[in-house]
């Protein structure tokens, strides 16, 4: 089951256009940065 959901979140993925991606990539990083969490942290680990 969480394969062929990770498989079907990569296709959708893989058919947005490289500006899309980079827009969606962009709101995912605002809304990251907008949390207490984040904000509050002394490190990040990626």
């Amino acid at each position: 089951m969480k394969h062929s959901l990770r498989q079907q979140i990569l296709e959708k993925r893989d058919c947005l256009s490289k500006e899309e991606v980079t827009e969606k990539s962009q709101k995912i990083i605002e809304n990251l940065k907008a949390t207490k969490e984040y904000r509050t942290s002394s490190s990040i680990l990626f």
